[in-house]
């Protein structure tokens, strides 16, 4: 985490199955289009969520049919 607390892509991803614990620049668009989509609220959603939002502009240039 930044300074502002806020997630940065060598942060690992704080949940899931697969992605846990994998930087989040190695996370694919797909799993964090299902967590902006399916994941409201639990532990690391806010930071998580929080990254996709500041990201969003990249996340939609790897694959725009997403997010």
């Amino acid at each position: 985490m930044n300074k502002n607390n806020t997630l940065t892509d060598d942060d690992p991803c704080p949940f899931g199955k697969k992605y846990k614990g994998i930087p989040l620049k190695d996370v694919p668009v797909s799993y964090l289009h299902w967590v902006w989509e399916n994941v409201k609220d639990g532990p690391g959603a806010n930071e998580l969520r929080g990254y996709i939002f500041e990201n969003m502009n990249v996340l939609k240039e790897e694959n725009e049919d997403l997010i």
